[in-house]
């Protein structure tokens, strides 16, 4: 059902929709809701101020992120063109170098001082704590007059779940980005060993256990050997390792399913006991590494990998088979699984709103906010005519060797989840035709790096056309999603108050209680210790709370 804001915001702004369409403004950052200044811009969603107009933001200012020689996070190509397209300069009061506590102390402090910034990019957690401090100002009105098709069709997916997410008793108080849809559920192998043992290209979970089993037996790495690749530090990466496994069993562990007519949390549910009877055999057998849950997690076991001593892995391509690859040109090759009957093993699709883009009740321009979001769309997936080369996407300079990923620059943006699936298909109809005209300049980045690599296969580029090249796993994510082949997920709002204060820690026993079941055996044991610890340090609470929360998704 959609929350309840406090009696007195309802009023105004329902008496505002009257007025100024349900639009908070004010000269600042002090009290009180003044009238909202009127710049005049040109009409359409990409139109201009006619005066310069200043925008303030927040944002996080990740230090790996490299910029050409002059330009910073508050002067770069992205900045410039708000201003010269637009007429909107942005100006930032503060940054910080990462999510998490920086930013959170940083929002707690603006809150208390109520020195708020026009424009405001938070996670659900703080938008929530926004909500309930009565500082966001509805963009119903601006939403309505300024948006572009472009942004309008992306709004739109999931029959608007992520406008619902954002709308509180009739009040849009966010632009919220869409979930994206998952990947496949997949395994990777290595050829050279699949090749020397004669042996078939798996399709159900059966057959990957076979060919670990072959692996484990032939010991192509020697005492290295291991055959299926799984990390586990206990902070979830057991999890993620092991997902498509989980997948084959109809199980979810870190996701919040329907059983029963309610939510829960797919690692309380009984399902998983088989999975987890199965890993624990095949650690057992030594066909997991045995010593996987004390290895540093993910990052380990990619060393693993570039080092030559793993057979599998569960997921697609990573950098570290690239680099397997770049070292010893040894490929690997990503197969799908598939259920009994034929059927593509399911993936989760979290439905779950995460980003949000909210404008503070004192902001004069929230149109502002539209107007930033239909122009960074637009540039980087749409066929913007101000946008003559790739540089929005990947600046590259003449005579440095290094690129720059200028696609992280802008400080709002939507993207489209279903683009990737789109490039892929217009890569693959140019191949066949050889005409680009309908590319727009990222596309083209994509269709010139394939067909350089068929002209001259490189190590370099064999991970991009294993991606984008026919066949590419790109494309099979794409038609995998066209073929039914993920679970929708119906909880649009998890990020309740005891799960955001429970969930992290939550998440990492649920990780432990799976590394401890495979390494002991003892499966029914950890799994009652896990539901009962679940049940007593917050979990019940949380799942009453999103029960509560997104009742209305179950009818």
């Amino acid at each position: 059902m959609k929350r309840n804001v406090t009696a007195i915001i309802a009023m105004i702004c329902a008496l505002s929709v009257v007025l100024t369409g349900c639009l908070f403004g004010g000269g600042g950052n002090g009290g009180g809701i003044v009238e909202l200044e009127r710049v005049a811009s040109a009409s359409g969603p990409f139109g201009a101020y006619e005066r310069p107009v200043t925008i303030t933001s927040v944002r996080v200012a990740f230090p790996w992120l490299s910029y050409p020689a002059g330009d910073s996070v508050e002067n770069n190509i992205w900045k410039r063109a708000y201003t010269e397209h637009l007429n909107i300069n942005i100006e930032y009061l503060w940054t910080v170098p990462e999510f998490g506590g920086p930013f959170d102390q940083r929002f707690n402090l603006m809150l208390a001082t109520n020195d708020l910034p026009d424009i405001m990019p938070l996670y659900t957690t703080l938008f929530m704590r926004a909500v309930s401090a009565d500082i966001l100002q509805c963009l119903r009105e601006a939403y309505e007059t300024y948006a572009s098709p472009r942004l309008r069709e992306v709004m739109e997916m999931n029959d608007g779940a992520a406008l619902n997410a954002a709308t509180f008793d009739g009040r849009l108080l966010a632009i919220a980005q869409p979930a994206g849809l998952p990947g496949r559920s997949t395994v990777t192998i290595r050829d050279d060993w699949m090749e020397d043992l004669g042996l078939q290209a798996p399709r159900t979970i059966d057959d990957v256990v076979a060919i670990a089993r072959a692996f484990a037996a032939a010991q192509p790495a020697g005492a290295r050997t291991i055959p299926i690749g799984v990390a586990g530090s206990g902070t979830g990466e057991a999890i993620n390792s092991l997902r498509p496994l989980f997948n084959s069993f109809g199980v979810y562990p870190e996701s919040w399913v329907v059983e029963n007519g309610e939510f829960a949390l797919g690692g309380t549910s009984t399902d998983i006991k088989e999975p987890l009877n199965i890993l624990a055999e095949l650690f057992a057998e030594g066909i997991i590494d045995n010593e996987f849950a004390m290895k540093g997690g993910h990052s380990e076991l990619m060393n693993s990998v570039v080092a030559g001593h793993v057979g599998m892995v569960f997921g697609g391509i990573s950098g570290a088979v690239a680099d397997h690859y770049r070292r010893e040109g040894v490929t690997w090759t990503v197969f799908p699984l598939y259920n009994s009957d034929e059927t593509p093993v399911a993936t989760f699709a979290d439905p779950s709103v995460q980003t949000f883009f909210s404008v503070s009740r004192y902001s004069q321009h929230p149109e502002a906010l539209i107007r930033l979001l239909n122009f960074t769309l637009e540039t980087l997936e749409g066929d913007a005519e101000w946008v003559t080369n790739n540089d929005f996407h990947t600046t590259t300079i003449e005579n440095v060797e290094e690129s720059f990923m200028a696609f992280f620059y802008p400080p709002f943006v939507i993207n489209d989840p279903m683009f990737n699936a789109r490039a892929f298909a217009q890569v693959q109809e140019a191949l066949e035709t050889g005409d680009t005209s309908a590319m727009n300049p990222q596309v083209l980045g994509y269709y010139i790096g394939v067909r350089e690599h068929m002209a001259n296969p490189s190590p370099d580029t064999w991970a991009f056309f294993r991606a984008w090249g026919p066949g590419g796993s790109i494309g099979e994510d794409a038609r995998y999603n066209e073929m039914g082949g993920n679970i929708m997920g119906r909880a649009l709002m998890t990020e309740v108050p005891t799960w955001v204060r429970t969930g992290q820690s939550m998440v990492a026993q649920l990780d432990t209680f799976i590394i401890r079941a495979i390494m002991n055996g003892n499966v029914e044991e950890e799994f009652n210790a896990f539901v009962n610890f679940f049940n007593t340090q917050g979990g019940a609470d949380s799942t009453r709370e999103i029960n509560e929360m997104n009742a209305q998704y179950l009818r």
